[in-house]
């Protein structure tokens, strides 16, 4: 960011629209792969926990926003307010207490390529520009989200996305209108899922990519977090809520003895 970039005082604040795509538990299943390794039970329970994190994650980063960029370490306010959002697989569970926190929208019918479309297309209506992230990378970090809205609001035009080692992408961003041709032509759940939305937004805009990121979707991803627990806490310090969950220390001794499943 250079100081041309920062809005000037009094200027409109850019809003962005914040949305985390989540799933009801006991309405739909949830972790059904983590689940095969740890158990039924561990894994919703990893499933609760990573929504709250996220949640507090969200609200951080748009109370960073609204107090003003220089608290991040930027010199000014670069004019952003964050809107943080539940984007809700049920239609029947948008009133869920579960969700709360924040402002509720419905998916909408389809695969996941058409929801993603749904959502993303439906807060590009009512916001200047657009995150969508998971609620299966709790260690995200605030900063991740605050620098997304922050390169949105001085660089419109450009995509922000943010790809996983096997293959996917955690976090979208984008101030651009997208067909939902170019959301269904990618194929989810799959090694290439990140290349194919690469290949298919380059064309409309430029891309800038975020460092790359590890999901939970597996035991081995669930030990990856559990190894590296006190360098992601530093990055990501409402983790500390993982080290309030017996679960979270059941599955972690369980591994250092050389168990693969958790009952």
């Amino acid at each position: 960011m250079n100081e041309q970039q920062h809005a000037p005082k009094g200027a409109r604040r850019t809003r962005i629209g914040l949305a985390m795509m989540v799933k009801t538990p006991g309405v739909s299943a949830v972790k059904t792969r983590l689940a095969k390794d740890v158990g039924s039970a561990a894994a919703e329970a990893f499933y609760f926990c990573s929504v709250s994190v996220l949640s507090t994650t969200m609200e951080c980063a748009r109370i960073r926003c609204a107090a003003g960029v220089e608290v991040v370490g930027w010199p000014e306010d670069l004019g952003i307010e964050l809107h943080p959002h539940f984007a809700v697989m049920e239609k029947s569970e948008l009133k869920n207490p579960l969700w709360s926190k924040f402002p509720t929208l419905w998916q909408g019918e389809g695969g996941l390529g058409e929801k993603l479309d749904t959502v993303y297309s439906s807060l590009l209506g009512e916001f200047d520009g657009v995150i969508i992230i998971g609620s299966d990378l709790p260690h995200l970090g605030e900063h991740s989200v605050v620098s997304t809205a922050a390169a949105l609001g001085s660089n419109p035009g450009v995509f922000q996305v943010g790809p996983t080692d096997d293959g996917g992408f955690f976090l979208f961003g984008g101030s651009t209108s997208l067909s939902r041709e170019v959301w269904e032509s990618v194929p989810y759940s799959s090694s290439q899922t990140c290349a194919a939305l690469l290949k298919a937004i380059e064309p409309l805009g430029p891309v800038n990519l975020l460092c790359s990121q590890f999901d939970i979707d597996e035991g081995c991803d669930l030990a990856r977090l559990q190894s590296n627990f006190g360098a992601l806490l530093r990055h990501a310090p409402e983790l500390q809520a993982f080290q309030q969950e017996s679960w979270f220390h059941a599955t972690a001794a369980l591994r250092h003895q050389g168990k693969e499943d958790v009952p």
